[in-house]
């Protein structure tokens, strides 16, 4: 999928909110970015046959993890930052059965939609209202192009 015209290129990467909303740019780059595909085979054991038929039967989740860095000397806003990765995890509206909101990733050139599987955020600085002013945040994104 590309990035829609009316789109800035970012300087590195983003997160954008499709259904609800909110944005989050960095322009840090992850120190490594893991990608996990696959797919699944359905096996046709036949009694007496000598061997197995296997087929396709569907693609596997696939998942790209990376982690992020904010901290305010670079300009970020940790809680801010944080605040966005939660509502991308969560139904847009009132709805509670509603899923969550699709989300476009852009990591340099690359561009995909899906959703925030998962967000682990660890906060490890603090000021002096014990707001976070550094923080490591692991995203699990799902691309929306299985099979």
């Amino acid at each position: 999928m590309g990035r829609p015209g009316y789109m800035k290129k970012p300087q590195r990467g983003m997160l954008v909110g499709l259904d609800c909303g909110g944005s989050l740019t960095f322009s840090s780059n992850p120190e490594t970015v893991n990608k996990k595909d696959g797919f699944k085979l359905a096996e046709n054991l036949a009694p007496g046959a000598p061997d197995s038929v296997r087929q396709f039967s569907g693609g596997a989740p696939r998942i790209i993890a990376f982690e992020l860095v904010v901290t305010c000397s670079n300009g970020g806003s940790p809680s801010a930052a944080e605040q966005t990765l939660e509502a991308f995890t969560q139904p847009c509206g009132d709805d509670p059965f509603r899923g969550p909101p699709r989300v476009m990733l852009t990591l340099g050139s690359r561009t995909w939609e899906g959703f925030v599987e998962k967000v682990e955020v660890e906060e490890q600085l603090f000021d002096i209202n014990l707001n976070p002013i550094h923080i490591t945040a692991r995203v699990s994104f799902k691309r929306d192009d299985v099979l």
